[in-house]
């Protein structure tokens, strides 16, 4: 970088910049559409609680055939299996 004023515009060190700068922005934007896929998990899940009166312990089952789509998970081994 201090070279490029006096020797003028090298290939390596550009190259080096622009993959360093293009790395940065593809982590930045793997970092974000983290962020919002937690954040949408989270708030689906208290969307569902609040609004439907869920147990945490439901998860969304499509094609189960009930009412709703939902279906309550097993909370122990022996609870383990659900009649259907």
């Amino acid at each position: 970088m201090k070279k490029n004023p006096e020797d003028g515009v090298e290939a390596v060190p550009s190259a080096a910049i622009g993959v360093g700068l293009l790395v940065g922005i593809v982590f930045v934007t793997n970092v974000l559409a983290m962020f919002a896929m937690v954040g949408f998990g989270l708030f689906s899940s208290q969307y569902l609680q609040l609004v439907y009166g869920l147990r945490p312990s439901c998860s969304p089952r499509p094609g189960s055939g009930s009412s709703r789509g939902w279906r309550p998970l097993p909370t122990s081994p022996s609870s383990s299996r659900v009649p259907r």
